[in-house]
C-alpha cells in the first residue's frame, strides 16, 4: 500500500490547485530580505543571564510581544534594564517562535524594557514595564505614511501608503480604503497573461459576495498595455473590482516576476499573504476571504492559500466488505474489500460507499465536493492465468481534473473521468498467471468546481474471458519480470525491435506492441522517478549532467495521454541506457535500461495496437494533416497540455501562399512552427476582411515538400472540447490586407543605443513615396504596397472608429486625455454643475482628484494637451474615404490613402491616448497588402 500511496500522491498533486510552476506565466518566489539591526540603547555588549536554579536571589521575568492582531513576533530584540535611565543593561535576548524570550534576573520592580528589531510601521513606546514578573507588549501596526519602502517588501512587512488611479478615474489609496474594509488584494497581471485571464473571474466571483469587507486593486505594471487595451479587457471580463495602473511602483517594490501574484493586506497594514500563480477555483477566495473579514480575525502569516482551505476528514466508514460484496460481486467472482489501514492517511482517505445511481446499487466515492481530497476501496480478487476483471461505471465528474484509477498490484491501469450519459463497461485487467492480485478503486478529486454529482459509480465486478471483451482494452505489462530469489535484479526481459517507419522501438516484432517508459513515477528500476532522478543532478556520467538532454522528454510525458508515459525512440533509448549505467545496481546488465519501461496488450481491438500516448506533442509524432476547404483537420482536446497545444504536420504538394482557418465555438490561438522548431507564424489578427474574434486564420507562404507544423489550440488551457480546421491553398503568390503594426508595443531591447525610446511599436518599415503618400519599405529596399488608415472599422488600439472619434473631440490636441475626460462631464452636465457632479462621482476621493486631474484649471480654460485643434484637418481626411462604389476592391471601404500630413496627425492621436513619442505608432491605426511569396518572410 506504501506504493500506491507514492502514485496516488503523484496523481493528486498533478490534479491540485495550478502551483507556480505551471500555473503561472515565468513564476519564480519573491525574495526576501533581512530586517536591517537597531543598536540597542545604552552600552555595547549584551550579556546573557541563564537562569541559575541554585541562585535563590534571581526570578524568571517572562516578555511576550505580539500584535494587535494577535500575531507572536519573533526575533525581537529585548533589552532589559534597571532603571528608567536605560543605562545599566542587565540582559538581552530574542523572542522564540511564540513571541516569548525569558530572564533570570534579581527580583526588583524597576526593570524596564526596550525593544529593538521592530519591523517599520509599529507604534513602539521608548521603554516598558513588567506587570509583576511578566509583561504581555501589544504592538499596534498602521499603514506607513512614507510612499517607499526601504527594501523589497516580503511576508510580515508593514505596508507604505499608495495611491493610483483606477481605470474610471477614481483614486484608490490605500490607508483610506483600510478605513472601511477589512483587507485589500493588490493583483498584479496584464492583459495578454492567459492565467491572469483564467484567475480573474474566480476572483471577481469571489469578490462579489464579500465586496463590502474585501477589496481588490488589480495593478497593471506592463507599459506595453495601452489604456484602450486595458479598458477592453475590463468589459471582456466584466471585472468589478478596480483596476489601474501601477503608477506607485508596486511590482518593483514587491520583486514581481511572476504573473499572476497576489498580495493580502490586512486590516493592520501587515502583508500578510502573498501568493504567486493564478487560483482557479471561487472556493479557496471564499476561504481566503472569510479568513480576512470574520469578526474574531486572528493575524498570522500565510505561506500559500491552501494553509487556509480546511481539511475535511471523512465522516463516514466503510461499510463491511461482506456487504459490499453482496452488491459489487457477481457470480463466479471471489474478492473480499477492505479500507485505506496505513494510520498515517487512513484518516484522511474517504471510504467507497453503497448508494444507488438510477435505480441500480452500486459502490460510489464520498469524497464528493471535497477539494483536493481522495476515496480508496480495496478488493483482494484470486483470478486464474487468463481471467479477465471487468466491471461497469458510471462517471459523473468533471473530465480530466476528477478521475478515478483502477490499480492493479500498484499499477495505474485505467483512469476513468468526465460526464458520462449512461453505465458503461471496461475490463482493466487480464491475469498472466494463477493468483491473488490486489486492485485499487481510487478516486481523485481536485480543487476546482464539480460537475455532475461529482463522483464514480461502480458495478458488475466480475470475471469473464478474453473473447467476451467487447471494446478496446488495453493492459499495461512490465518489460522486466521474475525477480530473482534474492531481490538484487530481473531474470526476464522482452525483446524489443526498433521500427523505421514510425521511428519508435516496439515490443515483441515492429509491429508489436509500442515500447513505452515511465518517466514520471516510480518503476521496477528504481523507487525515485527518472525526472527525480535527473532534476536531482543523479544523471550524470563522464561528467556529463544529462538533465538537459531529458527534459523535451519529460516535457512529453508531462503532457502524455497516459500520465508520465512516454513513447520510446532511439535517442530515449540511449539516454535510458545512461541512466541505468549512471544510477543501476547491475554491472554488465545491457538491459537494465527495460526495467523503466512498460508495454500494452491490446484486446478487442482486432489487432490495433495502443496510440501513441504522445501523439501530437512532437515532431515525430504529429498528426498528418489533410488539405482542401472542405476537408476539416479535427482537434480535441481532453486534457490541459503545457506548453500549448497539439502538432498538426502539413507537406505542401506545391509552393504558395496557404490559408490555415479554425471553426471553434469557443476562443482559439494559432501557432505555425519550422521543422527545427522556429516559429513562422503566430496569429495576431490583424486582417481587416477576417473579423471572427472566436477563430484565427493565419495566410503563410509554404514551399513543397517541407515540413510545416500547425498548432491550434484553446485560449483557455483548461477547456477541453473538439473543434476543426482547414488548409487551403490560396495562389502562387497573395496580397493579404492586414494591419501594418499588429500586437501590442513592445520595449526596446538593444542596449548601449543612444537616443532609442524603450518603447517600440513594431510593424512594418515605411518610406515616403514620390507621390506624396507612405509606403510599405520591404527588406530589399522597395517600394511595397500603399498604407491605408482605417476610419469606418474598429482598430485594436481604440474602442470606437476614428469616425466617431472626431465628433467626440478626440483630434483637438489642445486637451489632455485627462482633460477630455472633464470636458465630457462639463459638456454633458454644464460648467456650473461640472464639480458638483464630480463630487457625486469620486466621493471621499473628490480632493485628492481635482488636484491629479487640475480641474480648477480647465474650468478656468486652461488645458494640457500643448498642441491645437486638428478636428477640421481629420474632417477633410475623412471625407476621403474611399467608397463602396470607388473600392477597387471590398477591403478597401472606409480607408484612406495615408499622407504626410495624416501620418502626423494620427501620430499625435497615438501620443495623446497611449504612448508619447513612440516612433511610427500610427501604424496601428493603418493597413497595407502583405505580400506572400517565395522571396517574402511570413514573420
Amino acid at each position: 500500500m506504501k506504493r500506491t500511496q507514492k502514485i496516488l500522491a503523484f496523481a493528486l498533486s498533478l490534479l491540485m490547485l495550478i502551483t507556480p510552476i505551471l500555473a503561472g506565466c515565468g513564476l519564480d518566489e519573491l525574495e526576501s530580505q533581512a530586517t536591517t539591526e537597531q543598536a540597542p540603547v545604552g552600552g555595547t555588549e549584551a550579556p546573557t543571564t541563564p537562569d541559575d536554579p541554585t541562585d535563590n536571589t534571581k526570578t524568571t521575568y517572562t516578555v511576550e510581544i505580539e500584535t494587535i492582531g494577535g500575531m507572536k513576533m519573533s526575533d525581537v530584540s529585548v533589552y532589559i534594564y534597571s532603571d528608567d535611565s536605560l543605562d545599566d543593561l542587565d540582559g538581552y535576548s530574542a523572542t522564540d517562535a511564540e513571541g516569548k524570550v525569558t530572564f533570570s534576573l534579581p527580583k526588583s520592580d524597576k526593570y524596564h524594557i526596550v525593544l529593538s528589531d521592530i519591523p517599520d510601521g509599529y507604534d513602539l513606546k521608548e521603554s516598558y514595564t513588567f506587570d509583576g514578573t511578566t509583561a504581555k507588549i501589544v504592538l499596534t501596526s498602521h499603514v506607513i505614511e512614507d510612499a517607499t519602502p526601504n527594501a523589497a517588501y516580503k511576508l510580515g512587512d508593514v505596508m507604505h501608503d499608495f495611491t493610483v488611479t483606477t481605470m474610471d478615474g477614481n483614486a484608490f489609496k490605500l490607508s483610506e480604503v483600510l478605513k472601511e474594509k477589512d483587507a485589500v488584494v493588490i493583483n498584479f497581471w496584464y492583459t495578454t497573461c492567459s492565467w491572469c485571464a483564467t484567475e480573474f473571474p474566480y476572483m471577481d466571483s469571489a469578490y462579489q459576495k464579500y465586496s463590502d469587507d474585501i477589496e481588490i486593486i488589480a495593478v497593471n505594471p506592463y507599459t506595453n498595455d495601452t489604456n484602450e487595451a486595458i479598458k477592453l479587457f475590463i468589459g471582456d471580463y466584466g471585472l468589478t473590482f478596480p483596476v489601474a495602473r501601477d503608477t506607485a511602483g508596486l511590482a518593483t517594490s514587491f520583486g514581481v516576476t511572476s504573473y499572476p501574484t497576489s498580495v493580502f493586506i490586512d486590516r493592520y497594514g501587515v502583508i500578510c499573504m502573498i501568493e504567486p500563480g493564478a487560483i482557479v477555483s471561487e472556493k479557496p477566495f471564499l476561504y481566503i476571504f472569510d479568513h480576512f473579514t470574520g469578526d474574531d480575525y486572528e493575524q498570522k502569516l500565510i505561506r500559500t492559500s491552501e494553509d487556509l482551505i480546511p481539511v475535511i476528514t471523512p465522516t463516514e466508514k466503510m461499510p463491511a466488505s461482506a456487504e459490499i460484496e453482496k452488491v459489487l460481486n457477481t457470480e463466479g467472482l471471489s474478492a473480499t474489500y477492505r479500507a485505506e489501514e496505513d494510520p498515517a492517511t487512513a484518516e484522511l482517505t474517504w471510504p467507497f460507499l453503497i448508494g444507488e445511481k438510477d435505480g441500480v446499487s452500486c459502490i460510489y466515492a464520498s469524497n464528493q465536493e471535497v477539494d483536493a481530497s481522495y476515496a480508496i476501496i480495496y478488493a483482494d480478487v484470486t483470478m486464474k492465468k487468463g481471467d479477465v476483471l471487468a466491471l461497469d461505471y458510471f462517471s459523473s465528474c468533471e473530465l480530466g481534473t476528477d478521475v478515478l484509477y483502477v490499480l492493479v498490484d500498484q499499477k495505474d491501469i485505467l483512469q476513468i473521468s468526465g460526464e458520462g450519459t449512461d453505465w458503461e463497461t471496461c475490463y482493466p485487467f487480464v491475469a498472466l498467471e494463477d493468483g491473488t492480485y490486489e486492485v485499487a478503486l481510487c478516486y481523485l478529486k481536485d480543487e476546482s468546481d464539480a460537475k455532475g454529482d461529482d463522483t464514480v459509480y461502480v458495478k458488475g465486478l466480475r470475471i469473464v474471458t478474453e473473447t467476451q471483451i467487447n471494446k478496446k482494452t488495453y493492459i499495461p505489462r512490465f518489460c522486466a519480470n521474475n525477480m530473482a530469489s534474492d531481490g538484487t535484479g530481473y531474470k526476464d526481459y522482452v525483446d524489443v525491435v526498433f521500427n523505421a517507419q514510425d521511428g519508435y522501438y516496439h515490443v515483441g516484432t515492429e509491429n508489436g506492441p509500442l515500447l513505452l517508459v515511465d518517466l514520471m513515477k516510480a518503476t521496477r528500476f528504481s523507487d525515485t522517478s527518472i525526472y527525480e532522478l535527473a532534476y536531482n543532478g543523479q544523471i550524470v556520467l563522464n561528467n556529463v549532467n544529462y538533465y538537459d538532454k531529458l527534459l523535451p522528454y519529460f516535457s512529453y510525458a508531462s503532457n502524455a495521454s497516459l500520465n508520465g508515459i512516454c513513447t520510446v525512440n532511439q535517442e530515449l533509448m540511449e539516454l535510458l541506457k545512461i541512466v541505468a549505467e549512471a544510477t543501476g545496481l547491475e554491472a554488465g546488465n545491457d538491459k537494465q535500461w527495460l526495467q523503466m519501461c512498460l508495454y500494452y496488450n491490446a484486446y478487442g481491438t482486432d489487432g490495433v495496437e495502443l496510440e501513441d500516448p504522445i501523439k501530437g506533442l512532437s515532431n515525430e509524432s504529429a498528426y498528418p494533416t489533410v488539405e482542401g476547404k472542405d476537408n476539416p483537420n479535427y482537434v480535441t482536446y481532453n486534457r490541459v497540455i503545457m506548453p500549448r497545444g497539439l502538432k498538426y504536420k502539413f507537406v505542401p504538394t506545391k509552393s504558395g501562399a496557404y490559408r490555415i482557418t479554425s471553426n471553434s465555438e469557443i476562443e482559439v490561438d494559432g501557432w505555425i512552427f519550422l521543422e527545427d522548431g522556429s516559429q513562422l507564424c503566430v496569429y495576431e489578427g490583424g486582417e481587416r476582411m477576417y473579423t471572427d474574434q472566436k477563430n484565427c486564420s493565419m495566410v503563410v507562404y509554404m514551399e513543397e515538400g517541407q515540413n510545416y507544423y500547425i498548432n491550434i489550440a484553446y485560449y483557455d488551457v483548461y477547456q477541453v472540447g473538439t473543434f476543426s480546421f482547414t488548409v487551403e491553398y490560396i495562389a502562387p503568390t497573395f496580397d493579404l490586407f492586414t494591419i501594418a503594426s499588429p500586437g501590442y508595443f513592445t520595449f526596446y531591447e538593444n542596449e548601449g543605443v543612444e537616443d532609442a525610446n524603450d518603447i517600440i511599436a513594431g510593424g512594418i518599415d515605411v518610406v515616403l513615396g514620390s507621390d506624396g503618400f507612405y509606403y510599405e519599405k520591404r527588406a530589399d529596399g522597395s517600394q511595397g504596397s500603399k498604407l491605408y488608415a482605417d476610419f469606418s472599422n474598429l482598430t485594436p488600439i481604440f474602442s470606437k472608429i476614428l469616425q466617431e472619434m472626431i465628433d467626440l473631440g478626440a483630434f483637438n490636441f489642445t486637451y489632455s486625455e485627462t482633460d477630455h475626460e472633464i470636458i465630457e462631464i462639463i459638456d454633458k452636465y454644464g460648467k456650473d454643475n461640472c464639480k458638483t457632479k464630480l463630487k457625486e462621482i469620486w466621493g471621499d476621493n473628490y480632493d485628492l482628484n481635482m488636484e491629479f486631474y487640475q480641474v480648477d484649471e480647465i474650468l478656468a480654460g486652461k488645458y494640457h494637451g500643448g498642441g491645437r485643434d486638428m478636428t477640421e484637418e481629420i474632417r477633410k481626411y475623412a471625407d476621403k474615404m474611399i467608397t463602396a462604389s470607388d473600392a477597387p476592391a471590398v477591403e478597401l471601404f472606409g480607408c484612406v490613402e495615408v499622407d504626410e500630413t495624416l501620418a502626423s496627425i494620427l501620430w499625435k492621436l497615438m501620443d495623446k491616448y497611449t504612448f508619447d513619442g513612440v516612433e511610427n505608432s500610427w501604424l496601428k491605426l493603418c493597413y497595407y497588402y502583405r505580400h506572400y511569396g517565395p522571396t517574402t518572410a511570413n514573420s
